[in-house]
């Protein structure tokens, strides 16, 4: 009986060795195919995620890099499947599709483009996907849209790459060589501001405006204050200026301007101001508007303090001659992300109210590098003296001469000074390209 308990146990034990062997042969069976349907995944993953990535890649350099002769009525004439193909091979497709939304402005037309791309496997079951979006703008386009525009009135190839040799540091579908016609009307602009008729933008009525003396035939120099129960400002500086000094205290905006022996002070926030000038002085709980404009030349204009530019303070400077920038302008980038960062704007023109036309020459020169927060718009030129400038902004002129670098960069949320009376006529442009979503997705995903 023992003999006989014996061998069933060992058969027994058999039996159990041979179930676990199969057992484990069977889980190594498994193992394996989910190891091998793992890498068969994971390299068909990257090969659509690779596919994926060149297509967008190439597409995107592709869309920020073309450049339109003029204003456009059909966006699906430059976007669609014809110039952006579908492709296939073997083991995989790729789609592309673009959505147009349309909106029209005063002055010019708003396109928002959904552009989309699917890599998809030869199964049908596995893709990638990637969702980018930009604007395009079609129509009279403000200054400050366009992150460089050189507009001398003529154009040719070799000017366009001796300008953008000039701006090394600057991306090169920021820059724009244009011979598109331009509107820069500093007297409709300068009408508005004053509240005067665009026929009477002269001295004779800017005399009246400030209540000088009938008996003086001539508007004598000087720095004059619009203020009155509906308005404060703008400040008007009649003849050169020796100084324009921007600083800051604590929330606070505060503008100096020295002309021989007048001076002026305004340091402002919200609703408030104070102010000082010919001896005198005032508080005021209402808005001052920030524009400063000079019948003259600016000789230096600097910061008093860094940041130079408080914060929600966009002030704007009128130069009716040159203008010498002298130091870096720059203000807090801590600010809220819905508000647009501290910002200077300056607008350089000939004067109307002279006789002699003068073309006006804005001329950047410090030592050390030179930062500028804002909107820098010239009709005329720019001049550059100093080793390095920076500009978070824009940059218009219609010629411009390089010894340093010069690299501008552009601002989201950038309000333009007038759409109305500073813009270029009948372009195309395309911004704010940017990839929202790249993602993977399977068959049993929605």
């Amino acid at each position: 009986m023992k003999k006989n308990g014996s061998v069933i146990l060992a058969i027994i034990f058999m039996f159990l060795v041979l179930f676990l062997g199969l057992s484990l042969l069977n889980f190594t069976l498994v193992h394996n195919r989910v190891v091998k349907a793992r890498n068969i995944h994971q390299t068909r993953s990257e090969l659509l995620h690779n596919l994926l990535i060149f297509h967008l890649h190439k597409d995107t350099e592709k869309i920020i890099n073309i450049r339109f002769n003029s204003s456009i009525d059909d966006c699906k004439d430059h976007f669609n499947n014809m110039l952006y193909p579908d492709s296939k091979t073997d083991s995989a497709e790729i789609k592309k599709s673009f959505l147009f939304y349309s909106r029209d402005l005063l002055l010019f037309k708003l396109i928002k483009v959904n552009f989309g791309i699917e890599s998809i496997s030869s199964n049908r079951r596995h893709k990638w996907k990637s969702e980018s979006i930009f604007n395009i703008f079609t129509g009279d386009l403000p200054f400050s849209f366009l992150p460089v525009l050189i507009n001398s009135g003529k154009y040719n190839i070799s000017d366009e790459k001796f300008i953008k040799g000039l701006l090394p540091s600057t991306e090169k579908h920021h820059i724009f060589i244009s011979d598109h016609k331009s509107v820069f009307d500093i007297q409709s602009y300068l009408a508005k501001l004053l509240g005067l008729d665009r026929e009477n933008v002269n001295l004779i009525a800017i005399k009246q405006l400030f209540e000088q003396a009938d008996n003086e035939s001539e508007f004598r120099d000087g720095i004059y204050f619009a203020l009155s129960a509906e308005k404060a400002g703008p400040v008007f500086v009649q003849g050169n200026a020796e100084k324009i000094i921007l600083s800051t205290e604590n929330e606070y905006q505060i503008i100096e301007i020295i002309q021989s022996n007048n001076y002026f002070k305004i340091k402002y926030s919200g609703e408030q101001f104070h102010y000082e000038t010919g001896g005198k002085s005032g508080n005021e709980h209402k808005t001052f508007n920030g524009k400063i404009i000079v019948n003259g030349n600016v000789d230096i204009f600097e910061a008093g303090s860094d940041p130079a530019l408080a914060i929600d303070s966009h002030p704007e400077l009128i130069i009716l001659g040159n203008l010498n920038i002298c130091s870096s302008i720059t203000g807090s980038i801590t600010t809220a992300y819905y508000n647009p960062r501290p910002s200077i704007t300056i607008l350089l023109a000939a004067s109307p109210f002279s006789i002699k036309y003068s073309i006006p020459v804005l001329r950047f020169g410090c030592a050390g590098p030179l930062i500028i927060h804002g909107s820098i718009n010239i009709n005329g030129s720019v001049i550059n003296d100093t080793p390095e400038v920076q500009i978070s902004g824009n940059l218009y002129c219609r010629d411009l001469k390089n010894k340093g670098k010069i690299k501008v960069t552009p601002v989201k949320k950038f309000k333009p000074p007038s759409i109305d009376n500073l813009y270029i006529k009948n372009l195309t442009i395309i911004k704010d390209f940017r990839t929202e979503l790249i993602e993977e997705i399977f068959e049993d995903e929605k």
